[in-house]
């Protein structure tokens, strides 16, 4: 804190900021929890059919995300089932190929220019929370979530433009920028870190579509150029990882060996994108300069778009290659499939439908010793 008055910023602008990014990061979690009480056993039956090819897993895997609003929801779902034994290493490739283009939503959600109508988006689902209904009070937690998420993004970006203004935050800035590879390793590593410790991707990358778009040329006010915003994009796609790996402790090899394929994948992609930075920024500032205002939030959300369905589209072509990486990174032991490790309690909150699928597979376990 005292760092941050030293180089300028008042309390004020850090107060705003760190209430803004509280409201933005709850509104993106109730609204995920909604959609997910709203989909109910549905969530269920969907990922049930992942059962046949991968492309079908990736179809599956973006509705889901799209619906539930949270790939890392969705990626710790599906490493529950595999370590639960209803699913198999091959089928969740698929569904976490899918989740990363699902995610991409979020961004563009956040791009809407409703933020003057957050309030009373606020308010109605407020209210519809009191209702005795399920069914309306689990619209009324999206509506609630959703004007929450944007009133947040409002109030994080008026603390975020002082700070933005200070000398540090804009040599930090150019160093992102810089068409350089320290600066694109810069801002990768920038990224990793700071998904990783705020856990959401969906808010790192909604804070830097703020940034980018407090760009002002009327008012010779510049943040971060679009160039130094791509490499942190791609980290934020590393640093989601970490709660999929997390998931992943203690369990079985095969679920081990999804969240590496979660890691592999993620860390390729961006790898990919990494070599051809230049392409990748010259694509996202034509579809910029074509169909978008300058500096728009919608071209991050168009950034996240183009690498992770590209990512999914070239690694497609290698769902073998990445399988036999896992095994490789993760070799198997005996196991012996107790009680104890078939059930996963983080389904429970992430799917009570599926909790009672694998507590029948474990009484069924029991009745066969």
């Amino acid at each position: 804190m005292n760092f941050l008055i030293d180089v300028g910023v008042s309390v004020d602008s850090i107060l705003l900021f760190l209430g803004g990014i509280a409201l933005f990061l709850y509104g993106i979690d109730l609204m995920s929890d909604s959609l997910k009480k709203a989909a109910g056993s549905k969530l269920k039956t969907i990922i049930e059919k992942t059962t046949g090819t991968p492309l079908k897993g990736i179809l599956v895997g973006t509705l889901v995300t799209a619906l539930t609003q949270s790939s890392t929801g969705v990626t710790v779902l599906t490493i529950g089932l595999v370590r639960a034994g209803l699913m198999t290493t091959p089928q969740s490739v698929g569904i976490i190929m899918g989740a990363n283009i699902g995610t991409t939503i979020t961004a563009f959600i956040i791009s809407l220019p409703i933020e003057e109508l957050s309030m009373i988006i606020l308010f109605i689902g407020v209210v519809m929370l009191f209702v005795k209904n399920r069914k309306v009070r689990n619209i009324g937690g999206i509506l609630a979530g959703l004007g929450m998420l944007f009133f947040g993004l409002e109030t994080m970006g008026n603390g975020l433009k002082p700070i933005a203004s200070t000398d540090f935050a804009i040599d930090m800035f150019q160093a992102f920028s810089k068409e350089s590879f320290g600066g694109i390793v810069l801002g990768t590593v920038f990224g990793t870190i700071f998904t990783a410790v705020v856990q959401s991707s969906s808010a790192a990358i909604g804070i830097l579509q703020k940034l980018y778009a407090l760009n002002d040329p009327s008012n010779d006010f510049y943040t971060i150029s679009l160039r130094g915003a791509l490499p942190i994009l791609l980290g934020s796609n590393i640093g989601t990882t970490l709660s999929a790996w997390v998931a992943s402790w203690g369990g079985n090899t095969d679920s081990k060996r999804t969240a590496i394929i979660h890691i592999n994948f993620n860390i390729i992609g961006s790898i990919i994108f990494i070599i051809f930075i230049g392409p990748y920024d010259w694509i996202v500032q034509w579809i910029e300069d074509k169909f978008l205002t300058p500096y728009s939030m919608a071209s991050i959300a168009y950034a996240h778009a183009v690498q992770n369905v590209l990512s999914t589209a070239i690694l497609y072509f290698f769902i073998k290659q990445q399988i036999k990486l896992a095994n490789f990174m993760v070799k198997a032991k005996d196991e012996r499939k107790l009680p104890e490790l078939v059930f996963d309690e983080k389904l429970i909150s992430e799917s009570p439908t599926m909790a009672l699928d694998v507590v029948r597979k474990g009484i069924s376990y029991m009745g066969e010793i």
